[in-house]
């Protein structure tokens, strides 16, 4: 931003307050109870992403980013080109031709619907995977068209775009319009809830990483719920292990220790808990570190596993 403002002191200038401030980071928390009487609701959430393998497009920027020891090795800077990085592209197709269908096979296993993010381009590349979510229940929640798309260094009218051909994609092949939206890496910009608000979203997920549970904002009249994650040290999701390195065992233990903690306080209100899991790298012994979280969290009365949708309606409805 161009303004700035003095300090009280007169000594320096700094940007103006971010343009989040006013909306979310003052956002009222909400006071709520789960659906009958629950303690704890747990969120067994799916990303299941593609890349667009394409290093630069004309008006996109795009970034990638590696899971492996591919040519690639991380996130390219704006601008960059390269040459086609076969290793790391085919990499990313594990997550349609094998993770999804075990972690699908996992929530079978136990009943339990789930959310799943699902790239726009997935309708394309692995089509059968994305129709069986569907059929089975599960929610879809939109996560724009390629994951190497970043909105943050899109036009406004790209983004909005970027929106509609992601929720149009996946409603024509699944017959149901999706009701989130969470951005990659929660990467949102100041246009993103007033498009998503535009376009009648009754959830979205990336500011929600300022509190432990949900909360409710009203934009341009429209009101949404704001449902996040933890990342970092502080959340339960594989891909912070690949990033960062560490020992896949280490997210049971994160799960169980937050799980308690939460349960503990949940005589005070309700709790909240999630567990992420990314199709592109979900192995058999990664699931099998799942499925324990799953069997830890069932040993306990008053919990309700769920999904992002089923909280939106419930706190509109209820509090909205």
């Amino acid at each position: 931003m161009s303004a700035t403002t003095t300090n009280n002191r007169g000594l320096d200038k700094y940007p103006e307050i971010p343009w989040h401030v006013e909306k979310y980071s003052k956002a009222p928390r909400l006071k709520f109870e789960w659906p009958g009487g629950a303690r704890v609701a747990v969120l067994m959430h799916t990303a299941f992403e593609i890349f667009s393998e394409i290093q630069t497009i004309p008006a996109i920027t795009h970034f990638r980013n590696a899971y492996s020891d591919a040519p690639s090795g991380g996130w390219l800077p704006a601008g960059t080109t390269a040459s086609y990085d076969f290793s790391s592209s085919i990499e990313h197709d594990y997550s349609g031709r094998v993770g999804i269908w075990r972690i699908l096979r996992l929530l079978t296993k136990y009943g339990i619907k789930g959310t799943i993010s699902v790239t726009g381009l997935c309708t394309e590349r692995f089509p059968d995977a994305v129709k069986e979510i569907a059929r089975q229940g599960h929610e879809i929640c939109a996560h724009v068209w390629a994951q190497d798309i970043r909105h943050s260094i899109l036009s406004p009218e790209l983004q909005l775009d970027d929106i509609r051909r992601s929720v149009s994609a996946l409603e024509r092949l699944t017959g149901r319009r999706p009701v989130g939206w969470i951005s990659p890496g929660g990467n949102a910009t100041q246009y993103t809830g007033q498009f998503l608000a535009q376009e009648k979203f009754l959830w979205w997920g990336d500011p929600g990483k300022n509190d432990d549970l949900p909360y409710l904002i009203e934009i341009d009249g429209h009101k949404m719920v704001i449902i996040g994650s933890r990342r970092g040290k502080a959340g339960i999701n594989a891909v912070e292990l690949i990033h960062r390195g560490g020992q896949q065992r280490e997210l049971y233990q994160r799960f169980v220790d937050e799980f308690n903690g939460q349960y503990a306080e949940s005589e005070q209100g309700p709790g909240l808990i999630y567990a992420v899991m990314h199709a592109d790298f979900h192995t058999a012994g990664l699931n099998q570190v799942y499925d324990d979280m799953i069997q830890y969290a069932r040993r306990f009365p008053g919990v309700w596993f769920t999904t992002r949708e089923e909280i939106a309606r419930y706190l509109l409805e209820k509090y909205g």
